[in-house]
């Protein structure tokens, strides 16, 4: 008895150790500056397929562990196609940027923030420290407007769930039609079109 007791306690101390070890990793990846990636270009010739994959393979965990509730899949799959064609990364700035092209750009609207509200959102999210809160809330201030105003200045909104027809279009092509200007945000300014080599892909998404 004493033995499976121990047992316990090791299996126990263990899942804690990977716990604490996946939400360090979980926290340095969106408070960190993240490798511009090939998508993020404005005239990315990748297509919005491509794009995805592209971008799933930048975080391993954005694909494993999600699809827990029917919910939290159809937000994941709408707001992973919002991060591509809108070129974001996976930074906290930018996590909070595409929840204004997504609240303002999309065909969701306002509603979508609902999905943030989701408990498989929310964990994302419990790593994160108040310094990093801070820091991201300071880097936006400048930021979050400008993303506003070319919202405004859309020709049309993105459709939030209905875009599977695109996703063998180019990214440029999108963002002509949709008159999306993506921001890259880099040490607290703007940076637009960098050069960059495309990144590895990863198998369909």
């Amino acid at each position: 008895m004493a033995g499976g007791s121990r047992a316990g306690t090791r299996e126990a101390s263990a899942l804690e150790q990977r716990t604490a070890a996946a939400s360090v990793t979980l926290r340095d990846t969106l408070s960190c500056e993240a490798p511009v990636l090939e998508y993020q270009r404005s005239d990315s010739t990748l297509t919005l397929a491509e794009g995805l994959r592209a971008y799933h393979a930048s975080r391993d965990d954005l694909v494993q562990g999600r699809g827990v509730s029917p919910a939290a899949r159809e937000f994941f799959r709408c707001h992973d196609a919002a991060h591509v064609v809108f070129g974001c990364s996976t930074t906290l700035v930018e996590e909070a940027i595409v929840k204004v092209w997504s609240a303002f750009g999309t065909s969701a609207g306002l509603g979508v923030l609902r999905g943030y509200r989701l408990p498989e959102a929310q964990e994302i999210y419990e790593p994160i420290g108040w310094r990093d809160v801070v820091h991201t809330a300071r880097r936006s201030l400048g930021v979050l407007p400008r993303v506003l105003w070319r919202c405004l200045r859309m020709r049309k909104r993105w459709p939030w769930a209905d875009f599977e027809k695109h996703l063998d279009v180019q990214l440029k092509e999108l963002r002509r039609e949709y008159g999306i200007e993506p921001i890259l945000v880099e040490d607290g300014g703007e940076r637009e079109d960098p050069v960059l080599p495309a990144p590895e892909d990863r198998g369909a998404i």
